[in-house]
């Protein structure tokens, strides 16, 4: 392997692209799948958007700062 192949490939780990995996991809489409079910307004943001399929789904719950491990 050349010099400039290892300076490329390093550079490409230091400048790593986003990737989502599967999970993620999945909670997205069953998100959207919970918008457009509960018909929520258009111009609702993501991050209402986001936050209102969390408490639907149960995975909000008061006094946990999400550093928290719950048993």
């Amino acid at each position: 392997m050349s010099d400039a192949n290892i300076i490329w490939n390093e550079v490409n780990k230091v400048n790593a692209g986003v990737s989502h995996g599967q999970q993620a991809i999945m909670i997205e489409m069953e998100m959207q799948d919970w918008v457009n079910k509960v018909k929520m307004p258009p111009d609702s943001k993501r991050k209402d958007i986001i936050d209102a399929h969390a408490l639907a789904r149960g995975w909000k719950q008061s006094n946990v700062d999400g550093m928290q491990l719950i048993y």
